[in-house]
């Protein structure tokens, strides 16, 4: 890994590490520069904005779950869905964090991006419409918040599997 994006992991890092124990609002570059031990020069060679860390963060976390499923079999929608339920289930504390923060919507639009790319792989999205797709992407995003937060004690096959059930209503 160059060094660069050793630097851009550790200042991700920082920022999750920080936002354990202040909000987001709160948290200044110098904070991050200081608790991912970098100069402030790093952090601005590689981002403009905070914000901007948390678009890499999710670059990362979107790509890495593109790797992953691309290891697996993928026969249907409910293969899929359920991998993609099981994957954010592992990053629960950064969606807590996303909670807590008040940034679900920096992560709806990245992860809605996801979905529709992975809805399109599927036959039936050539007879969806805009709004169709929509609705999918912000249903499947809020029913993932809401399993992963609250501990449903259903698997991610079972969630994935009911939510297409209801679908061919």
């Amino acid at each position: 890994m160059k060094q660069s994006e050793r630097s851009k992991q550790w200042i991700i890092d920082a920022l999750f590490e920080l936002m354990k124990t202040k909000s987001y609002q709160e948290i200044t570059i110098k904070d991050l520069t200081e608790k991912a031990g970098v100069a402030r020069l790093t952090f601005y060679r590689n981002f403009e904005t905070k914000e901007d860390v948390l678009v890499k963060h999710f670059e990362n976390m979107f790509a890495q779950y593109l790797n992953d499923l691309n290891a697996f079999e993928i026969n249907t929608a409910e293969d899929a869905l359920t991998k993609c339920f099981e994957y954010w289930k592992k990053n629960k504390v950064h969606i807590e964090l996303f909670t807590e923060n008040h940034l679900l919507a920096a992560l709806s639009a990245p992860f809605g991006n996801y979905l529709e790319t992975m809805i399109n792989r599927y036959d039936v999205a050539k007879s969806l419409t805009v709004n169709q797709k929509q609705f999918l992407v912000g249903g499947l995003f809020f029913s993932m918040l809401e399993w992963i937060s609250n501990e449903e004690e259903k698997s991610a096959r079972e969630v994935a599997h009911s939510i297409l059930e209801m679908l061919k209503l």
